[in-house]
């Protein structure tokens, strides 16, 4: 088999895999105070199907963040995985500000930061709180000299 039969299987493979993902990403974001007071908590995907939130998990973020943000933070938060050489971290890429304050305060307990990056041990963290209001995307590197990635995510 020819190298360039190779690379045009293996960018194929990618580009399927990359519809995928763009396919999950979430075609809305809800505040946390309209998740809290709705029947059937979710969003709509680019693909048009229907996330249900878990309303423990909705409940449980209710009581974690501070009530008088409630109409500010929105989920789902969509955080992207990357790697730079031995160092693995997940970036916050969606929704907003308000998401990294959010999220500042669960992992660090204050509302003055903004959280955008965290490691793999703090994503284990939030996904036992919050399961269902979390998507992971992934950035994969065809061409690791360059330097350019290309994202997974919408």
């Amino acid at each position: 088999m020819s190298q360039d039969k190779i690379w045009r299987i293996i960018y194929t493979k990618i580009y399927r895999e990359e519809q995928f993902f763009k396919e999950t990403m979430p075609r809305e974001y809800k505040s946390l105070y309209e998740l809290r007071n709705s029947i059937n908590p979710g969003v709509f995907l680019s693909s048009g199907v229907f996330h249900s939130f878990d309303k423990d998990d909705v409940n449980r973020a209710s009581s974690i963040i501070p009530w008088y943000i409630h109409r500010l933070v929105k989920f789902p938060w969509v955080f992207r995985y990357r790697r730079s050489g031995d160092t693995r971290y997940f970036e916050l890429v969606k929704p907003d500000r308000w998401a990294a304050r959010a999220l500042h305060y669960v992992l660090r307990g204050s509302l003055t930061g903004e959280l955008w990056e965290i490691r793999d041990v703090e994503l284990q963290r939030l996904l036992s709180l919050f399961k269902t209001l979390i998507i992971v995307s992934l950035v994969y590197n065809l061409n690791p000299g360059s330097g350019a990635s290309r994202p997974w995510t919408a």
